[in-house]
């Protein structure tokens, strides 16, 4: 492994221009007949954060990215590897620029049900800080996947409750109401962001 491509000890600050989102999307990278899983960490609508669950099997910067979205299935990006690091617990991170969408794979799974849009209203219960964090998590995957799938179209009503009863319940400023799917990335992010900002130390992370 050459020293531009060797492991560093940890990711470099974040200096990205586009809105990331916290996201739990189960992917697979491959470089020729080499391919590793992992999960997506964070995103935006130009590169990932993935944390491999397999030991990184190629040097190769240029890499198809396939993610398996919870309703559209999945769904094929060509990516440049731009960063390599640990996480604290010794897995590989992968920072990833992506390069553009590819043809649907032949058997790929098709959405036949209806589309997710969020859980049951909260039925006015306490519950840690924690939880509603980790369920920022799940809202950001789902919001990714509307804004890779069908970006122009109009975000679901549900989804965009969601993303309000999110920001009541961790007391934060909610963010402008998307108008489009692809404004769903900047309305989480924005909402995860002052989330994090305004969470104190006490608190559990």
């Amino acid at each position: 492994m050459s020293s531009t491509s060797a492991v560093d000890d940890r990711p470099a600050p974040e200096r990205r221009a586009a809105p990331r989102i916290p996201v739990g999307i189960p992917v697979r990278v491959t470089s020729g007949e080499r391919s590793c899983a992992g999960r997506v960490l964070d995103a935006s609508l130009t590169g990932l954060l993935v944390e491999l669950t397999d030991p990184l099997a190629f040097v190769d910067a240029q890499v198809i990215v396939a993610l398996v979205l919870p309703d559209a299935g999945r769904h094929d990006v060509d990516a440049e590897i731009v960063r390599r690091a640990l996480a604290d617990d010794g897995r590989v991170l992968l920072a990833l620029r992506l390069a553009g969408r590819r043809p649907r794979p032949l058997g790929a799974p098709r959405r036949t049900t209806p589309a997710r849009t969020a859980p049951p209203a909260w039925q006015n219960r306490e519950r840690p800080r924690a939880v509603a964090l980790a369920e920022l998590r799940a809202l950001g995957t789902r919001a990714y996947e509307l804004a890779l799938v069908d970006p122009g179209a109009s975000p679901p009503a549900p989804l965009v409750a969601w993303i309000g009863r999110l920001a009541a319940e961790l007391e934060v400023e909610p963010p402008r109401r998307p108008t489009a799917c692809r404004d769903l990335v900047t309305a989480v992010s924005d909402l995860s962001r002052r989330a994090r900002r305004d969470q104190s130390p006490a608190q559990p992370r």
